[in-house]
């Protein structure tokens, strides 16, 4: 059996933007920087999974809008 040391690590780059709102969910769901960054790369890999992942809030903006551009248009 694989040990979590014997995994690859890696670097990345992240804006602090992005790495305070990782945190900030890390924190949310009780877990580590690097689960959390893991937990939601593996969903995206999940079978059924969508291609494209919103948060609610990015989909209710994303709502928003369309219904804006719809309304305008009358």
């Amino acid at each position: 059996m694989t040990k979590v040391h014997d995994y690859p690590q890696m670097k990345i780059r992240l804006s602090p933007d992005l790495k305070a709102r990782i945190d900030e969910a890390a924190k949310a769901n009780n877990r580590t920087l690097n689960a959390e960054i893991t937990a939601r790369l593996e969903s995206t890999f999940a079978e059924g999974s969508a291609t494209c992942c919103y948060s609610e809030a990015r989909m209710r903006e994303l709502i928003r809008e369309e219904l804006s551009k719809k309304f305008d248009q009358h």
